[in-house]
C-alpha cells in the first residue's frame, strides 16, 4: 500500500490523467507558454522565506548524507542534554543543520530560481509552463495528497494585466475542452483587500497577518474568521464590519463604482482599482469576463502574491479550489534579480481528476489503449500473425499477440481485462483462404477480413 497521501496510479488512471494534461498543454502552447521541468530537489535556502511560515511548515526535508558528521561536530562542543533543549527551543534551526534541501511545495519558487540564473538567455517576458509533482506534508483528505501534479503557466518580466486577462482565459478554454460547465473564477486584489483592512481595522494592521486568517474563510466560514481575527486583538465591531463587509456579492461593474468611493484617499487600494479594471476591460475584449466573479474574502495563503489573485472552484462537486494563482513582484529578488513582476496561476491535476471521475466526464474511448489482439494458434500460424502484426504497428495501429498457446477462454478472458477491442483469428482456415476473423469484444459479432486488407480495415 503506497505511504498516506501518496497513490499508485494503474493504465487506467495515467490515460485519464494523460487525456487531462495533454489538453491544458495544447491551451497553453495556443498562448505562447512554452515547456519547463525543474528538479525535484530544491535548496532549503531556496524554498524558505518565499511562500509564508505556514506553507513552509508542510515542507518535506530531505536529511543530508553527511548529517552524522554534523551531529558528532554538534556533540563536542555541547553535552547530550544541550542538544536536546536546542532542538525542543529551536527545531527549525537544528534541522538547517541536517536538512540543507527538500522537496518542492510549489513550481513557482522553482521558476524564479531558473528564471534568475538564465535572465541573459531567456526571452522576456519569458512564458512558461510547467506540469510536475509537488509534496506537501499536509494531513490527506479528499482533494488533498501529499504528492500531487501541477499544471503552472506564468510570466516573468511584465507588469501588463493582458496577462491576467489571459489567465481567465484560459482557465475557461481548458474547462471547456474537459467538458466542466459549472465553475465559478473568483478574483481579488491584494492592494484592494489590503485598504479595505486597513480602513476597517486600523491603519496599524498587519495585513500579511491578516491575509492568512482570511484566506481560511472557505474552511471555517466568515463566523469562524470573525472568532480568529477577535483571538488576534481585533474587537468584535472591527471583525464583524470586516466580514460583512467581504462577504458581499455583486457584478463586476457594481463592484468597481462601490470600491471606488469606500477605497477612497488610500493609494495603494487606488492602484489596485486601476488595475482591477485593466485585467477587467482586457477580459472583456477577449470573451473571458463570463465566468469571472469578484471575491472580496480571496486572500491566498502563499505570501509572495502582491497583485490580483485567483480561484476556480467547481459548482456541483464537493471539492476545494482545482485552480490557483496571482500576480508576485520581486519573487526573483531572493536570487539575485531584482525589480521583476510575474504572474501565474496553476492547474491541480488531482483534483480536476477527481471532478471529472465524479462527473462522468472522461470518454469510454480511454478505456483501453490496445485495439486488437491476435489469439495464439502454436507456430503453424505465427510467421504469419508476426508479419501482419508488424505491418499494424507500423501504421500506428495498436496491437499485440497473446504470448502463449493457452486455453481459449484465458486469451480472451486477458483481452477482456486489457479492455482489447478486438481479437484477431489467425488459424488453419484463415490461413488457407488468406483472411483474418475479427471479433467485436463489444458487439461479439465476428466477420471476416483479407489479410492483404487488415491495416486499411482498421485504418477505418
Amino acid at each position: 500500500m503506497a505511504l498516506p497521501g501518496m497513490r499508485d496510479f494503474n493504465a487506467q488512471a495515467l490515460r485519464k490523467r494523460y487525456y487531462i494534461i495533454n489538453h491544458i498543454r495544447s491551451v497553453f502552447e495556443a498562448f505562447g507558454f512554452e515547456p519547463l521541468e525543474t528538479p525535484a530537489l530544491e535548496a532549503m535556502t531556496s524554498l524558505v522565506g518565499q511562500a509564508g511560515q505556514e506553507s513552509e511548515q508542510l515542507l518535506f526535508k530531505i536529511l543530508d548524507s553527511n548529517y552524522q558528521a554534523t551531529l558528532e561536530q554538534i556533540a563536542e562542543k555541547t553535552s547530550a542534554n544541550d542538544v536536546l533543549e536546542n532542538i525542543k527551543k529551536q527545531p527549525k534551526t537544528f534541522s538547517s543543520k541536517i536538512c540543507q534541501k527538500g522537496l518542492r511545495y510549489d513550481l513557482t519558487v522553482p521558476l524564479a530560481r531558473y528564471a534568475a540564473a538564465n535572465r541573459d538567455t531567456i526571452p522576456i517576458p519569458f512564458k512558461r509552463f510547467q506540469m510536475q509533482p509537488v509534496w506537501r506534508g499536509e494531513r490527506p483528505q479528499k482533494g488533498r495528497y501529499r504528492e500531487f501534479y501541477q499544471c503552472d503557466a506564468d510570466v516573468i518580466g511584465s507588469d501588463s494585466l493582458l496577462f491576467e486577462a489571459e489567465i481567465v482565459c484560459m482557465i475557461q478554454i481548458v474547462f471547456e475542452k474537459l467538458g466542466i460547465k459549472e465553475y465559478t473564477i473568483h478574483c481579488n486584489h491584494r492592494k484592494i483587500l489590503n485598504a479595505l483592512i486597513q480602513k476597517v481595522m486600523g491603519t496599524d494592521a498587519p495585513p500579511a497577518a491578516l491575509f492568512q486568517t482570511i484566506d481560511k474563510w472557505d474552511k471555517i466560514g466568515h463566523k469562524g474568521v470573525e472568532k480568529l481575527l477577535q483571538k488576534q486583538g481585533y474587537s468584535e465591531n472591527q471583525s464583524q464590519e470586516l466580514t460583512a463587509l467581504l462577504s458581499q456579492s455583486k457584478p463586476m461593474e457594481e463592484w468597481l463604482t462601490f470600491l471606488e468611493i469606500q477605497i477612497n484617499g488610500h493609494n495603494e487600494g487606488k492602484e489596485g482599482l486601476d488595475e482591477l479594471r485593466a485585467f477587467w476591460e482586457y477580459a472583456k475584449k477577449m470573451n473571458g469576463t463570463e465566468k469571472v466573479s469578484l471575491c472580496l474574502h480571496l486572500a491566498r495563503g502563499l505570501s509572495y502574491y502582491t497583485g490580483m489573485v485567483f480561484e476556480t472552484t467547481i459548482g456541483n462537486v464537493k471539492m476545494g479550489s482545482v485552480s490557483g494563482g496571482g500576480r508576485y513582484a520581486n519573487l526573483t529578488s531572493s536570487f539575485g534579480w531584482q525589480g521583476v513582476s510575474g504572474v501565474g496561476f496553476s492547474l491541480g491535476i488531482d483534483r480536476i481528476y477527481d471532478v471529472m471521475n465524479e462527473l462522468d466526464l472522461f470518454p469510454d474511448s480511454l478505456e483501453g489503449s490496445r485495439l486488437a489482439m491476435f489469439v495464439n494458434f502454436g507456430s503453424q500460424s505465427e510467421n504469419r500473425i508476426l508479419e501482419l502484426l508488424s505491418q499494424m504497428r507500423a501504421e500506428g495501429i495498436g496491437a499485440e499477440y497473446y504470448p502463449s498457446t493457452a486455453k481459449l477462454k484465458k486469451q480472451l478472458r486477458y483481452a477482456d481485462k486489457k479492455k482489447i477491442a478486438y481479437v484477431l483469428f489467425v488459424g488453419d482456415s484463415e490461413i488457407q483462404q488468406n483472411t483474418v476473423s475479427v471479433k467485436n469484444m463489444t458487439t461479439g459479432e465476428t466477420e471476416s477480413v483479407g489479410q492483404d486488407d487488415l491495416v486499411a480495415y482498421f485504418k477505418e
